[in-house]
């Protein structure tokens, strides 16, 4: 599209290649939004144990929770949470996950605190 606007951008491939690709991880980006947005759907809510917990650091420091297994998950899995909620959920804990089906049929979940 933006060729046709600007026909030196057929000149300069690379920089349309370059628009492209921003603009799809933006579509991508627009469409789990409204993923989330437009979900009225019935929630459910598992309790999960925190199994473990640890913090990797680099330019963003993030702050993960190891959960053992819930709901359709065979398998334990790694969550990232809030820095809060880090500090509040230790090894033995019960996490609450709160899965959403989402609006375009894509499952999305938060863990809370359960208390």
């Amino acid at each position: 599209m933006m060729a046709l606007v600007d026909r030196s951008m057929l000149a300069r491939p690379w920089a349309l290649l370059g628009y492209g690709l921003l603009t799809s991880a933006y579509s991508l980006g627009l469409v789990g939004e409204a993923n989330a947005w437009l979900d009225h759907s019935q929630l459910s809510v598992f309790r999960s144990q925190v199994m473990d917990r640890y913090i990797t650091s680099g330019k963003i420091t993030r702050y993960h929770l190891r959960l053992a297994p819930w709901g359709s998950r065979a398998e334990p899995s790694d969550v990232t949470v809030p820095h809060r909620l880090y500090d509040r959920l230790l090894p033995g804990n019960l996490a609450c996950v709160l899965l959403h089906q989402g609006a375009l049929g894509m499952p999305w979940f938060i863990v809370g605190s359960c208390t």
